[in-house]
């Protein structure tokens, strides 16, 4: 029994390493850095997406100042300051109030942290609420909305948290205009698996660097018939791995004399020694002006007193 205990414990470790970590990554609207692509966009609803998110919200496009052609209403709070939704007042829509919808592009869940809603009329009298509907698979998650008071005057900014977690889809709405001016958005997904690659990785390591010099060594070096007759010597005997060189030729010059391969003030002495001549003195015959002077300086040397 311990046996199989310990093997039990042992696959269910293996089995927890074997789950992906699930990272949390935190998305804190709205700032400058945030940018927004338009999606689509009608007469009572526009649509945009800022990274993973898409934004729905409404607009009152019906409305005309003076009971004419549609113009629409402008909006007081544009992107990255938030998402302003108007309160629909005029065509086949009229009731429906301003609502806001988001979720992720790819319809993975996320978690609906906390948001700041700013209402941009006065609720002082009649009073009003943020009414938020999270939805699962297009689905209401609850019979009625979850609801924020958001009563007061025109411009009044109201945070909450709300710790909303799981759902792919959040709808909040309010009977008149509001904007969304923070929200923090929570993907718990697990990270997607990279895609299969198939480049091939040319290896830079010392090896593979060697491999090709010598490669590019064998393909530079001429065919063995154009080489000289001593080289081809050599490897005959020897084989290619162990070709000599043939010893040159004996030198035949001088002692200084320079060699072809030095300086013009170098020079190489030779192996043999230098060859003397030996010098003999010529002997010349006597002249018979010589042999007076040499009686001359005889006769003084012999008599020096009576020279006096």
């Amino acid at each position: 029994m311990k046996t199989n205990r310990f093997a039990t414990l042992i696959a269910a470790c293996a089995c927890l390493a074997a789950v992906p970590a699930t990272q949390a990554v935190t998305n804190i609207f709205f700032n400058a850095s945030q940018t927004s692509t338009l999606v689509v966009s009608n007469i009572n609803a526009v649509t945009i997406r800022s990274g993973d998110y898409v934004f729905t919200y409404s607009a009152d496009g019906y409305w005309s100042s003076g009971g004419g052609a549609p113009t629409g209403r402008f909006f007081s709070v544009l992107w990255p300051n938030g998402v302003q939704a108007q309160a629909i007042t005029a065509g086949p829509s009229l009731g429906t109030g301003a609502n806001i919808t988001f979720k992720r592009a790819d319809g993975k869940l996320f978690d609906l942290q906390a948001f700041t809603g700013k209402i941009l009329l006065n609720t002082a009298g009649a009073g009003a609420a943020f009414e938020i509907m999270p939805q699962l698979s297009g689905n209401d998650a609850f019979n009625n909305p979850l609801q924020y008071d958001c009563t007061g005057y025109a411009g009044a900014s109201f945070p909450y948290t709300t710790a909303l977690v799981g759902y792919d889809t959040y709808q909040i709405h309010m009977w008149g205009d509001f904007a969304l001016t923070a929200l923090t958005l929570i993907d718990t997904n697990p990270p997607v698996p990279p895609a299969p690659n198939f480049t091939i990785l040319v290896s830079a390591s010392p090896d593979a660097a060697a491999r090709r010099a010598a490669r590019e060594v064998i393909q530079a070096t001429p065919p063995a018939h154009s080489w000289p007759p001593q080289i081809r010597a050599g490897v005959s005997r020897n084989g290619p791995r162990t070709a000599r060189r043939s010893a040159p030729p004996p030198t035949t010059h001088s002692p200084c004399e320079p060699t072809a391969r030095s300086s013009p003030t170098s020079f190489r002495p030779s192996t043999s020694p230098p060859a003397f001549r030996p010098v003999t003195a010529e002997l010349r015959p006597a002249t018979a002006r010589s042999t007076a002077i040499q009686s001359s300086w005889s006769r003084q040397l012999r008599s020096p007193v009576s020279s006096l």
